[in-house]
């Protein structure tokens, strides 16, 4: 799809550039890569799933003070992966700005969005080049060896135009990052090199089965896997094969793209789809259920390969399509339900909504923070394997209550039911039938519940084709995961139409019903109608044993500080060390802190290794707390700091800061009588032992 966001540039060039840290050099261990083994992603010997999202843009901005706000944002919701274009082959502001000619400059850009993101815990997909030709794409290497009116899909055959890419490919390969010293090929917060954006064949005068695109990428897969053999390698392609049942552009061979044979080439290590029903005919979202099925079940069950969507999104602009919300709750439930490794949004940005995007303020990006919980949660295998279990309020029974009627007490009915020790919803089944043909979508939501009857706005909710339900009475089980259900809490299960109707509806299989469960009914408001008995309903649940949680507590309740953030030469950062436990991972840091002076800018907290006492090398974890949430007067902040990777003994440091330093507004942390066995300091233009002042008041909460 083509995306080009004039506001983007206009921005860009109105901001003025700011510098922050500038990490030490430091070459990351090559046990961080992110791997593939079969049809996972692997960590450090663990299965890896995340959430992500797109901003193409992040390395082209020349604002790093606008780059460390979006990735310290992207953080907070979750986003463990975002795509990224690590090219602009555009004369003016490009990195490559004629055929084998390079920007330093803006090459520098790039490094630095690569620098911070590796702070903040963000790897990034690095995709190489465009089919549309925004930033000049592939129509420009081929204009620029070629001459003007030669086709693109001279990019795919010609040697000249191949060549040409092989030695940008080659060139942002063995590129050493001017912020970190490492080279990108040995950098393990780049998540994986991308041959291209939405590569399609499009101007090929005939259909050949997508026989010139295959050729391509394994030749540029040989050519990438031959300099760097750490990374995966993707096609960056939209999901278009032959031979699909649904037809149209996606599903019967478009463009001369076969995702069934690309899938297959030992250079490609997982699949990528995207999903833009509004471009390809405003499909339903049971048609966009099938598309991401069907592709998982080739990558995972043919391929044996992960499968992520790269690129979903609704542009909000096109009303008749629906609410943006909705299509994502859907979207995700079904992502979900085929155990999607990667799922990626088309895009949170940090201004206002335009098009495809929407900012981090929104709804939507609620939604994305909610996924990507789901999704982060499925990577955690330092808890014990998911014991799996069923809430069982099924019957056989014949007799049923309509529902989905536009009756004024049929529209809705309800089932509650009490959560176990297991915290997940894995999907749920319903005996229902289908009156009088075919009804439409039937919705199923959870909920939460007050009196024993629904509350609030739904937690989760999923659709099934009204023509997947029998006419007859008989099971449906519907794809309704949700994480995060509380042991001992009642919850209900709502089911109605799409469109209600008092011509095609449905029946819910009804008996005799308990006492501890409900069943109910809306009219103009949720209603008990328990008397009539309970609706067949049967929840299947996993869970995971809790991980063991613990402090290493440095905290006190000291009026006394040190003052950080100021622009004096030794007042700059506060550091304190600590020593690590045998849990390895940081969950939050609580510091006991106050602003001095009125609102200060952004707090900053970072974890490094030390060295004689002191921090040393680049931070381990980054994250910044909005100044406005730090109190007037002492008092304990929970910073959202997180780290997977201490090592029991290993002595590490908390260092804080601010985003602008100020002489007028800055921090305070509490600082008491300090222990033998930790260290507190400053920095200069180095950093020095300040010891004697005492300990800052730290306490680090950790698990296993």
């Amino acid at each position: 799809m083509k995306k080009m966001l004039a506001l983007f540039l206009a921005l860009t060039l109105m901001m003025t550039l700011s510098v922050m840290f500038v990490p030490t050099p430091a070459k990351a261990s090559p046990t961080d890569f992110v791997t593939r083994s079969d049809r996972y992603f692997m960590l450090n010997g663990e299965k890896f799933y995340y959430g992500g999202d797109n901003l193409y843009y992040l390395g082209l901005t020349p604002d790093q003070t606008r780059v460390n706000n979006i990735l310290a944002a992207e953080q907070a919701k979750g986003i463990k992966v975002m795509r990224i274009w690590a090219f602009n082959n555009r004369p003016d502001d490009g990195i490559q700005t004629s055929l084998g000619v390079y920007n330093e400059t803006n090459f520098k850009q790039l490094d630095y969005a690569l620098s911070r993101a590796r702070v903040y815990g963000i790897r990034l997909i690095m995709t190489m080049v465009n089919n549309w030709n925004d930033y000049n794409g592939m129509q420009w290497y081929v204009d620029s060896r070629l001459g003007t009116g030669q086709p693109q899909y001279k990019f795919y055959s010609d040697t000249a135009v191949k060549q040409d890419f092989k030695n940008y490919i080659s060139t942002m390969l063995n590129r050493t990052n001017t912020y970190t010293g490492v080279k990108y090929k040995d950098d393990p917060y780049v998540f994986a090199w991308e041959l291209a954006n939405e590569p399609r064949n499009q101007s090929l005068p005939t259909n050949d089965n997508g026989d010139m695109m295959l050729n391509w990428i394994n030749e540029m897969g040989a050519y990438i896997k031959g300099i760097d053999p750490n990374h995966m390698l993707a096609t960056g392609e939209e999901g278009f094969k032959y031979g699909g049942t649904q037809g149209g552009e996606p599903d019967a061979g478009g463009d001369n793209v076969d995702f069934n044979r690309d899938i297959m080439s030992p250079y490609i290590d997982f699949g990528t789809i995207h999903v833009y029903p509004q471009n390809w005919g405003a499909r339903d979202d049971a048609w966009v259920n099938y598309y991401l099925t069907d592709r998982a079940n080739i990558a995972h069950n043919t391929a044996h390969k992960p499968m992520i969507v790269e690129e979903y999104g609704v542009e909000t602009s096109d009303a008749a399509y629906g609410g943006r919300d909705a299509r994502f709750t859907n979207w995700h439930n079904y992502a979900t339900a085929a155990d999607y490794d990667g799922i990626m949004v088309w895009q949170m940005e940090d201004f206002t909504n335009s098009s495809f995007s929407f900012d981090f303020g929104t709804s939507s990006a609620t939604l994305i923070q909610n996924m990507a919980a789901v999704q982060n949660n499925k990577s955690d295998s330092t808890t014990s394997p998911p014991t799996q279990g069923i809430i069982d309020l099924s019957n056989t029974s014949t007799s049923g209550s309509s529902f989905g009627r536009n009756d004024t007490d049929q529209k809705k009915r309800y089932e509650t039911f009490t959560a176990t020790n297991l915290s997940q919803i894995t999907s749920l089944d319903l005996r229902i039938k289908a009156d009088n043909g075919v009804p439409s979508n039937l919705i199923v939501e959870l909920y939460n519940t007050s009196s024993n009857m629904p509350t609030g706005s739904p937690l989760a909710s999923a659709q099934v084709a009204g023509s997947s339900i029998p006419a007859s009475f008989g099971t449906v089980n519907v794809p309704l995961t949700y994480s995060g259900l509380v042991s001992g809490t009642k919850y209900a299960v709502v089911v109605t139409q799409a469109t209600l109707s008092n011509s095609s509806f449905y029946e819910w299989a009804v008996s005799t019903g308990s006492s501890s469960t409900e069943f109910g009914k809306y009219t103009t408001t949720w209603v008990d109608d328990s008397a009539v008995g309970d609706g067949s309903l049967k929840i299947y649940v996993s869970g995971t044993t809790a991980p063991s949680q613990s402090s290493i507590d440095l905290s006190n309740t000291s009026t006394n500080g040190s003052s950080f953030g100021r622009n004096d030469s030794d007042q700059k950062r506060r550091y304190e060390t600590f020593t690590a436990t045998n849990l390895p991972k940081i969950t939050s840091v609580d510091l006991r802190l106050k602003a001095d002076g009125g609102v200060p800018s952004n707090l900053i907290v970072e974890l490094y290794n030390t060295s004689g006492n002191m921090p040393t090398g680049s931070p381990l974890a980054s994250i910044q707390v909005a100044g406005s949430s730090i109190p007037a007067s002492f008092g304990t902040v929970n910073v959202p700091l997180t780290f997977n990777g201490l090592v029991s003994g290993t002595k590490y440091a908390v260092a804080v800061s601010q985003v602008t330093l100020s002489n007028t507004t800055f921090y305070e942390w509490a600082v008491a009588t300090g222990s033998s066995a930790n260290d507190f300091g400053k920095y200069t233009t180095t950093w020095v032992d300040d010891s004697a002042s005492g300990d800052g008041s730290v306490k680090i909460n950790v698990s296993n």
